[in-house]
C-alpha cells in the first residue's frame, strides 16, 4: 500500500518544485513536495507526523548499494553551493531515452568515458555510443554521458 500511496502522491508535485513526470519517484526521497491540497484524507495524518517531525532520509555510512539505489533527479542530498541541473535537455534524455532513474544508472552510464575506445567527442564510435544511437535513438550519447558524470558531481560525496 505505501508505494501504491507514493505512486498517487507523485502525482502532486508543488508547481513551484518545476519536476517532469519522469522524474518523480518517491517525493519522500527527492527534494520535491507533494501538494497537501491533494493528499487523499487517510494518508494526510501520516503524512503531516512526518513532516512535524522533521522527516529526513539520512544515514552516518551509508552503504554503496544503497547509494545507487537513491533517485537520480532531484536528489537528497545536493552538494552545498551547487545548483542541481534536473531539467536541462541532456537530463531529460537521460530519463526518457535512456530510462536513468537512480545515481546506479547515472554511473553505468558514466562509465563509459573512463574507457579507452572512447572519444570525447559527439561523433564518437565506441559500442556503448553506438548502441545508445542504434538502440534508444539518443542522438548525442557521449553529451548525455558528460550530463551524468556533471549530475553524479552535483550530489554530496556521502552519497
Amino acid at each position: 500500500w505505501a508505494a501504491l500511496a507514493l505512486h498517487r502522491l507523485s502525482k502532486h508535485a508543488r508547481l513551484g518544485d518545476r519536476v517532469d513526470l519522469e522524474a518523480k519517484l518517491n517525493f519522500l526521497m527527492q527534494s520535491w513536495d507533494a501538494s497537501k491540497f491533494h493528499w487523499p484524507k487517510h494518508h494526510a495524518a501520516m503524512l503531516a507526523t512526518a513532516r512535524k517531525y522533521g522527516y529526513s532520509f539520512d544515514t552516518i555510512d551509508p552503504s554503496l548499494e544503497i547509494a545507487m539505489m537513491l533517485p537520480a533527479f532531484h536528489h537528497i542530498a545536493p552538494r552545498p553551493g551547487m545548483r542541481q541541473v534536473n531539467n536541462s535537455q541532456a537530463s531529460k534524455c537521460l530519463r526518457v531515452t535512456h530510462l536513468v532513474k537512480t545515481t546506479g544508472d547515472l554511473l553505468d552510464i558514466t562509465n563509459r568515458l573512463h574507457t579507452t575506445l572512447h572519444e570525447y567527442s559527439p561523433e564518437c564510435e565506441c559500442d556503448c555510443c553506438q548502441q545508445d544511437r542504434d538502440a534508444l535513438g539518443c542522438a548525442s550519447p557521449h553529451v548525455c554521458a558528460r550530463a551524468a558524470e556533471a549530475r553524479l558531481n552535483q550530489i554530496d560525496t556521502k552519497w
